[in-house]
């Protein structure tokens, strides 16, 4: 069962096995249904699909950060990179979302890569257009506890992004926000 409202999906127990240890460290703390309570049914789908067809077809940035804090912890590195690619092609074409940005900072325990890639394409959008512009009213959107954090993130990402001048035309490339598969 997965998420708060315990949405039921009947997976074998050894297809989830086999894709992590960690299952079996779940599985160790229940009889019979596993139940993970702080996996949101999106996240679990997105494994599901990846675990079946080995890739990923979400494009929603908010779907997109919590699958990825579900691989950070099953400790599912290729998942982690396959929903890397995923997200850093879609915020290619679009403005980052608030609301992913919040779902990054909220668990910081496993998301520093995710939090990297959000404010790298804030930062990069803000010094390389004219017209953007990720201001106070988006920083609060996100409505985080202490948005302090991301704000002196995204300032030391634009300085970074504004030093690099030839570079920022470029975009912000995926491969800086793989983690190790091995």
């Amino acid at each position: 069962m997965v998420g708060k409202d315990e949405t039921e999906h009947f997976v074998p127990k050894d297809l989830l096995l086999d894709a992590s240890t960690v299952f079996e460290q779940e599985y160790d703390c229940f009889e019979g249904d596993l139940l993970l309570e702080h996996t949101t049914v999106n996240a679990f789908r997105i494994f599901l699909g990846w675990l079946l067809n080995g890739n990923v077809l979400e494009d929603r940035q908010a779907s997109l950060a919590e699958a990825w804090i579900f691989a950070a912890s099953f400790k599912l590195p290729k998942l982690q990179n396959e929903i890397m690619r995923s997200l850093c092609s879609r915020l290619e074409r679009c403005n980052v979302l608030p609301a992913a940005v919040s779902i990054a900072y909220q668990t910081p325990e496993v998301a520093r890569q995710l939090r990297k890639v959000f404010v790298a394409h804030i930062a990069h959008d803000v010094v390389a257009s004219d017209d953007y512009n990720w201001d106070a009213e988006a920083v609060a959107e996100c409505d985080l506890d202490d948005a302090m954090e991301l704000t002196l993130d995204i300032m030391l990402a634009m300085k970074q992004a504004a030093a690099a001048s030839g570079e920022v035309e470029d975009g912000v490339s995926v491969e800086h926000f793989l983690v190790d598969e091995s």
